[in-house]
């Protein structure tokens, strides 16, 4: 089926992570849907999205890598989520001359892949603005990270951070935490932290498995300072209740709900600020965009490189490096705290300065 269509593979942890999957898929949808319906597409064809499930499997991940570029209609991709993924399969894209942009993976193994591979989110954009956070409201912090260790966007998540703690002259100490680790016990690690003089924690697990860093948050007893990377922004964290009270987390974009865009998706899906949702819209939008100036998969790769190429996202102008990173702004980067609201806790934005 060509035609009148152009054509988008997305790439979704359906099996293993339904509501992670279904904000990415709302996000290409809500794009999908208002280009198909006011025909804003090239020579007003419509765009054709195939979804297709990975369950943040790095070997199912390149087996639909494999897929999609066998597939000529496949313009494009949009995927994966979690970076393992979207490590494991860039390689069979950049081969294949296949675009691959990962809406929501932060890994920096992600912008040494090829020309094809293009990231939403540049991990420097949020370990820096972490750190700075911490800088800014705790100088006098002593500060650890407990992260999945099989997870490379969060394992890179808390080194980068680490590293720009220490940088900035504030007290770090190296204590061994590692979600992976199967002698892993909440209770222990919690103790030898709190043993070693520690009070700020900063916990970055997989995405698929973020219960050990509710577990670590539930012994921890309010008596650490949380931070978290921008993965703990699901409804499961929220489950944690009054032990993941006051978390802090660093997100690619969190605005006030009051916003245009945020009252259409609470229209659309009854759900509003996502930074996953919004990242996958305005990476539809990119790719929207490339496909009205070259629709062939190296005319793809070959715009979004351009100097000269700009998106309109929600998120701001997107615009790429040569290394297939998207340029930061000043504002890219969101802080949230999770606050009881009445009876429930929910995430809410809180004002940093860039």
């Amino acid at each position: 089926m060509q035609g009148n269509y152009d054509h988008i593979g997305v790439s979704v942890p359906i099996g293993s992570n339904r509501e992670i999957a279904e904000e990415i898929l709302r996000g290409v949808a809500t794009f999908q849907d208002k280009l198909n319906t006011q025909k804003m597409g090239r020579d007003r064809r419509s765009l054709v999205i195939e979804i297709a499930n990975d369950d943040n499997n790095p070997a199912i991940a390149q087996e639909i890598a494999k897929y999609f570029v066998k597939e000529t209609a496949i313009q494009a991709v949009i995927g994966h989520n979690a970076s393992d993924a979207s490590v494991a399969a860039a390689p069979i894209y950049q081969k294949g001359g296949l675009v691959m942009l990962s809406p929501t993976s932060f890994s920096d193994r992600l912008i040494t892949l090829g020309d094809h591979i293009f990231r939403m989110v540049p991990l420097s954009s949020l370990t820096d603005k972490l750190a700075n956070y911490i800088v800014k409201t705790t100088p006098k912090a002593r500060v650890t990270s407990c992260f999945d260790g099989e997870a490379i966007d969060n394992a890179s998540f808390a080194t980068r951070v680490a590293s720009k703690l220490i940088d900035e002259k504030i007290s770090y100490i190296n204590i061994p935490c590692n979600f992976s680790d199967p002698q892993f016990k909440a209770d222990q690690k919690i103790n030898e932290i709190i043993n070693q003089g520690i009070d700020t924690l900063i916990l970055a697990p997989h995405v698929d498995r973020i219960e050990k860093a509710l577990e670590m948050a539930k012994a921890n007893q309010g008596r650490l300072t949380l931070f978290g990377s921008s993965t703990l922004l699901t409804g499961l964290t929220l489950k944690g209740g009054q032990a993941v009270n006051n978390l802090v987390l660093v997100v690619p974009w969190y605005k006030d709900q009051s916003d245009a865009f945020s009252q259409e998706l609470a229209k659309k899906w009854g759900s509003t600020r996502n930074w996953r949702t919004i990242l996958s819209y305005d990476a539809t939008v990119t790719i929207a965009t490339a496909l009205s100036i070259n629709p062939t998969r190296n005319g793809i790769a070959q715009v979004l490189r351009r100097q000269d190429f700009k998106g309109k996202g929600v998120t701001g102008d997107i615009q790429f490096l040569p290394s297939g990173d998207r340029i930061p702004s000043p504002t890219t980067g969101d802080f949230v705290q999770v606050q009881l609201n009445e009876k429930n806790h929910q995430f809410f934005p809180i004002d940093f300065p860039p």
